[in-house]
């Protein structure tokens, strides 16, 4: 080459990965000093507003899993006969699994070591009397030892479920099965004046056999209550029981319920059999695999089933409602948060491209393609979007854990006495969110430069693009 023509070849491939192309876009972050910290801190609160939004609903995804299947017993799986969910009311006989059934079932679990608990579960109705008052129930039975693991499962500690806002009193586990020990509903417990449990009275021998019904203070001067069902075989049966446990919720289906034992249900409605199963897992993300396994094993058994996950509206219609209404609002937020970043990024790298125009144009006639060009502005916004996330998610994280001391209460709607406000979100979602928010950021500023470095050099000199 003769002197003054000297041309600079550029390697294509190997320009990213040359220290000094690194030092040159580090260094052009230092040119605009203002811009590049406006840009950067809308990039970085961004990603601290998306953070806490993240953890908001990891949290509350997490403490209402807990809340629903270990302390309402929803179960990770529920197995009914096929069409059972919607015809046992009417031909609980028909739609029910009989002894039989359930011994395949419980032969079948057997063989699946991912489960911790299984339970049979039964359904029934009637109505409940305190000797003055009579009120309709719905019971819920499943085995008392089950229900009682539950009820101190470490998930519930883990994610600061306070169980004893939500149940008060003993398990029907506590007692012997001739005891006919239940549990109500706080609403039911109201209604019937029977808000002291059996093991709050003193003294059980000083109540009234037949209490004075003018007197509302003597209706609860004991924990015993009647029961009144229309058995499977068509007969009244009557049961004496007690009242050991109360427990929250609200809704229509909490006014009237009741919890008692499989075997004591079973007693009352006159039948061995029950009207679902309830499976809870070591690992609640393999429930969808394992549902499709049990029922394509059951049906080679010759019993025909069809399962519910916990994240169903017809098992779990508290954390389904719930979290379908949160995420929607949380993608609506977040897809705001981001078109407000990319957009600061657009155009932060539209005014920097265009005042560099000249730049670009003396080294496009030095040697340097659009693809280096190119190349080097993206490493200058891909270094200052890093340095953003990273400081995006100390500040996040500062604020989530500032936020969460305050221990603000939140109320949503089906759960009785709130949760505290937690916004710790998956390691894992906010390494994916960083890297999203990191390419979409690099991504718009090399459209940007891409279209600006890709003009006639003439124009670049010229100045004539601004």
């Amino acid at each position: 080459m003769t002197a003054g023509k000297q041309k600079v070849f550029v390697d294509k491939r190997r320009w990213t990965l040359e220290p000094v192309a690194w030092r040159l876009a580090l260094r052009n972050l230092t040119r605009n000093v203002r811009r590049n910290l406006a840009t950067g801190s809308a990039l970085a609160l961004g990603f601290a507003g998306l953070l806490s939004l993240l953890g908001f609903l990891h949290s509350v995804d997490s403490y209402l899993a807990a809340y629903t299947v270990y302390g309402t017993q929803v179960g990770h799986i529920t197995l009914y006969k096929k069409h059972g969910f919607e015809n046992f009311a009417m031909e609980p006989k028909r739609f029910s699994f009989s002894p039989a059934e359930q011994g395949v079932l419980k032969s079948v679990f057997s063989q699946h070591p991912e489960l911790v608990y299984s339970s049979g579960q039964l359904q029934g109705s009637g109505l409940i009397s305190n000797g003055c008052d009579t009120q309709p129930f719905q019971a819920r039975a499943l085995e008392s030892e089950t229900e009682k693991a539950l009820r101190v499962h470490p998930e519930l500690a883990r994610w600061n479920v306070p169980m004893k806002s939500y149940f008060r009193g003993q398990s029907s586990a506590d007692f012997a099965a001739e005891f006919n020990a239940i549990q109500l509903s706080s609403s039911l417990a109201k209604q019937l004046q029977k808000q002291k449990v059996y093991g709050e009275f003193q003294d059980h021998s000083t109540a009234p056999l037949i209490p004075d019904c003018s007197s509302p203070a003597e209706r609860g001067r004991d924990s015993n209550v009647q029961l009144l069902t229309k058995s499977w075989n068509d007969a009244m049966n009557i049961q004496d029981a007690e009242v050991v446990g109360l427990f929250s919720g609200k809704g229509e289906g909490q006014r009237s319920a009741l919890l008692m034992p499989l075997n004591q249900l079973q007693s009352l409605m006159d039948t061995d059999h029950v009207s679902s199963w309830a499976l809870w897992l070591k690992d609640p993300q393999q429930s969808a695999r394992l549902a499709k396994d049990l029922v394509t094993e059951l049906q080679k058994q010759g019993v025909e089933t069809e399962t519910y996950l916990w994240t169903s509206k017809q098992t779990n219609s508290l954390y389904a409602g719930t979290m379908n209404f949160l995420h929607i609002m949380i993608v609506f937020l977040g897809c705001v948060l981001v078109a407000i970043v990319v957009f600061s990024i657009f155009n932060a790298s539209t005014m920097t491209a265009i005042e560099r125009s000249q730049e670009t144009g003396m080294m496009r006639s030095l040697g340097f393609d659009r693809s280096a060009l190119t190349s080097l502005f993206a490493m200058e916004v891909l270094l200052l979007s890093l340095l953003s996330v990273a400081v995006g998610g100390v500040l996040g994280f500062i604020g989530i854990e500032w936020v969460e001391s305050l221990r603000i209460k939140l109320n949503p709607p089906g759960l009785e006495g709130g949760m505290d406000l937690l916004m710790t979100p998956g390691l894992l979602a906010s390494l994916a969110t960083g890297i999203i928010l990191v390419v979409l950021t690099t991504a718009t500023a090399l459209f940007v430069q891409r279209r600006i470095a890709g003009q006639r050099i003439i124009q670049l000199l010229s100045q004539s693009n601004r």
